[in-house]
């Protein structure tokens, strides 16, 4: 009987879960200064479009900006963590069907850091 000989498949590695915690500009620690440097000015461009149109949700502004929700939502997530965005306390539902929060600036927050980069 011949011998078959048998490729070994690679496992698949995992990453280690500190590798991929979030970094403080809302960027996983592992990602380029360009990808850094794009999430900034995303959040920039968030902040005014909130500025422009009012209270929105993470997708309505996604749409508004011509880019994902998945690229778009992280943004607001980092906006609230600094205090610069909050929700209105009112949901509507999304593309998908979900209920979506309202998202609005806090006054007084965003303009001066937006000053200050």
């Amino acid at each position: 009987m011949a011998k078959t000989t048998e490729k070994k498949v690679p496992r698949l590695q995992w990453m280690d879960p500190q590798s991929i915690r979030a970094h403080p500009d809302g960027v996983r620690a592992h990602s380029t200064d360009s990808e850094r440097a794009r999430a900034a000015r995303l959040e920039d461009r968030v902040v005014e479009e909130l500025e422009a149109s009012g209270p929105m949700t993470a997708d309505e502004c996604a749409e508004a900006l011509g880019e994902t929700p998945g690229a778009v939502r992280p943004r607001f997530s980092q906006l609230r963590a600094r205090g610069s965005v909050r929700p209105t306390g009112r949901r509507r539902r999304n593309v998908s069907g979900k209920s979506a929060a309202e998202w609005e600036l806090v006054e007084g927050r965003v303009q001066g850091e937006l000053a200050l980069s």
